[in-house]
């Protein structure tokens, strides 16, 4: 997998010893709510991120220009963004003009940070525009091999990890939870599961599940990589609106 630059992080990134602290803002599931827009515009006014994730779902039933007003709002900060099982071809195709668009590929924030994406949700009883089984997505992402530190961004939990929708039934996706045991990447964002979000280490992997924005969920991250199994961190849930 060919690595591409998002570019470099702001002055806020501080240099820790033996890594780098960063300050990320994270969104998922925004279903073309415009309130989001708005608080995301607010926010930014008030507060300095390193780097942005946008874990799928931006815009429902095709709405292109609802994900060309969020790129653009975000151009001046390194943004990183995979797609939802709700984005049709022409928001995907919106989304892939991003520098930071990682749906299976890797990038790099700076030169220490590696982000690879898996976008896109399991298929359903609903027939969103983005899906597939997980034994599709295996293939594609069973050769990853990732330098360290790495972030996987990812649509679909892995399974087991805040996929519970009821009468246990788990929506997760076996395929996330492969690559995260054999990437073991620091940390793992995700999103789609509207009823949950929350923040658990697994192994050397924190899991943070993020909530949905279009509800004016988003996470403030913070975050450091000083060595396998000695990374931090903290997770500050910010309400949009």
């Amino acid at each position: 997998m060919s690595a591409v630059s998002a570019g470099a992080a702001s002055s806020g990134q501080k240099k820790e010893e033996g890594g780098f602290r960063l300050k990320a803002l994270a969104l998922s599931d925004l279903h073309s709510e415009q309130r989001v827009l708005d608080g995301v515009r607010s926010l930014l006014a008030k507060r300095k991120y390193d780097v942005v994730f946008i874990a799928g779902d931006v815009a429902d039933n095709g709405d292109a220009p609802y994900a060309l007003s969020l790129l653009d709002m975000l151009e001046k900060i390194p943004t990183f963004v995979i797609p939802g099982n709700m984005d049709d071809d022409a928001v995907r195709e919106v989304l892939a003009g991003a520098s930071g668009y990682v749906e299976h590929k890797a990038a790099k924030l700076t030169m220490k940070y590696t982000v690879f994406g898996v976008g896109g949700g399991l298929r359903g009883p609903f027939h969103t525009p983005y899906e597939y089984y997980d034994d599709e997505l295996w293939p594609k992402i069973k050769d990853v091999r990732l330098e360290e530190p790495a972030i996987v961004l990812s649509h679909t939990p892995p399974f087991g990890y805040f996929d519970d929708v009821g009468m246990d039934v788990h929506i997760g996706s076996r395929s996330i939870l492969n690559l995260m045991h054999t990437v073991e990447p620091f940390l793992l964002i995700c999103g789609h599961v509207h009823e949950h979000k929350g923040h658990l280490r697994a192994g050397n992997t924190d899991i943070v599940k993020l909530g949905p924005a279009k509800r004016g969920d988003a996470a403030e991250i913070q975050l450091a990589y000083n060595g396998k199994g000695k990374s931090e961190v903290k997770v500050n849930w910010l309400s949009l609106f």
